[in-house]
């Protein structure tokens, strides 16, 4: 199995989401909260998929709200999240 790197998939992903007929307002959301979660797993030196880990979503969920983010825009990014994530799954990635 191929280790992609984690922006590798997102402009697929993307393309996928919008043949799928998602809204260009939700598009833009996983764009920017994915690019968001990204920048916290380089700065946890965590480059690949295959090392995400469920403990990095929470901590990276717990950052936000530490740092006084509503739960409601916590959960928008935990939504990119899942979307990303259920796209490489549909993937076999």
């Amino acid at each position: 199995m191929q280790n992609f790197r984690l922006g590798e998939l997102l402009e697929k992903m993307l393309y996928n989401e919008k043949a799928r007929g998602i809204s260009q307002k939700t598009l833009k959301k996983h764009h920017k909260f994915l690019k968001r979660f990204f920048e916290f797993l380089k700065k946890e030196q965590i480059y690949f998929l295959e090392d995400v880990k469920s403990k990095s979503i929470r901590e990276f969920m717990l950052m936000k709200l530490d740092e006084g983010c509503a739960k409601t825009y916590v959960n928008s990014h935990l939504r990119s999240i899942r979307a990303y994530f259920k796209y490489c799954a549909r993937r076999h990635i």
